[in-house]
């Protein structure tokens, strides 16, 4: 039982790392850094893959605690650890649709001037090439 509830702690703690870089995340979005974005997200993806291990050792070390017939769902301590880890998730996903929302923003601001650009060539084009000029051009002061 006892490793059982390291393991929750330990889920616990990571959860909490995912959750502080998920604020992070808010406040880099808001100043459009995309570089230090995209080393929140690796941090991220790296702190879910080891939320993903530890969930794995949880279920064997439940399985082993059945199979010896204590019910680890009924203990007092793995509930409260459990219910904790939920309330977290879900405030993590709370902020991630905010964050996926002012992305969303962003992403239609950059596709309106990509529009604007794109009618903007399009009518220099419709013009036609510039001609090059091909001989020098004098002007003729001793008139």
């Amino acid at each position: 039982m006892e490793q059982l509830l390291e393991l929750l702690h330990d889920k616990k703690k990571k959860i909490n790392q995912i959750w502080a870089i998920t604020l992070q995340k808010s406040e880099v979005i808001q100043a459009l850094d995309t570089d230090k974005l995209e080393i929140l997200l690796g941090k991220r993806q790296a702190l879910m893959n080891e939320v993903d291990e530890t969930d794995h050792q949880i279920l064997s070390v439940k399985n082993a605690l059945l199979s010896t017939e204590i019910d680890p769902a009924k203990d007092q301590s793995v509930l409260l650890l459990e219910n904790d880890i939920k309330d977290i998730i879900k405030q993590i996903i709370d902020q991630d649709k905010e964050n996926k929302l002012k992305l969303n923003q962003e992403l239609s601001v950059v596709r309106k001037h990509l529009k604007s650009i794109k009618e903007k060539k399009a009518v220099l084009l419709s013009y036609g090439a510039k001609q090059k000029q091909r001989y020098g051009a004098f002007i003729d002061k001793k008139k």
